[in-house]
């Protein structure tokens, strides 16, 4: 399968640290490219949220990518290596699917059942788009999270 989440939110940073790294609109559409011009990342996508900043990707070798995209955040942001250890979750493969579902519909939010990260995770999606950082997988993948995420907001 091949997709990765590496990220931080308001269950395991304090708000000082995800403002450090959060991307900005005016430049989230270069990062998203930066971090899918990776060697070991194939596609990219880049959530930046007040809550939280995740970075999807797809990739042959989560092994190889996973350092990559924590190098990347830690680079990207003038961190020391290391610094953001603590505050950093990985999931890779039936994980990282899960935690999109359950981020899309609203199950991993400060209040429960909020729609507007949905909102903010097409705002991701269409950052990747505008980079050409989906290629396949991951754009299926965000088609179906945000397909699934509209049925569960209807009828909940």
């Amino acid at each position: 399968m091949g997709i990765i989440v590496v990220g931080l939110s308001h269950k395991t940073a304090p708000v000082t640290t995800r403002e450090r790294v959060a991307f900005s609109r005016d430049t989230i559409v270069d990062a998203v490219k930066q971090l899918a011009e990776l060697p070991s990342v194939d596609e990219a996508l880049i959530l930046s949220t007040c809550n939280r900043v995740e970075l999807v990707a797809h990739a042959e070798d989560a092994d190889e990518a996973i350092p990559d995209i924590c190098a990347f955040l830690h680079e990207h942001h003038g961190l020391r290596p290391g610094a953001l250890d603590t505050f950093i979750y990985r999931h890779r493969d039936a994980a990282a699917v899960r935690h999109l579902f359950r981020l899309a519909s609203g199950l991993d939010s400060m209040v429960v059942g909020e729609s507007q990260i949905l909102g903010q995770m097409r705002d991701a999606y269409n950052a990747a788009e505008q980079a050409g950082s989906l290629d396949g997988n991951l754009r299926r993948l965000m088609l179906r999270v945000f397909h699934t995420a509209r049925q569960v907001h209807t009828h909940t």
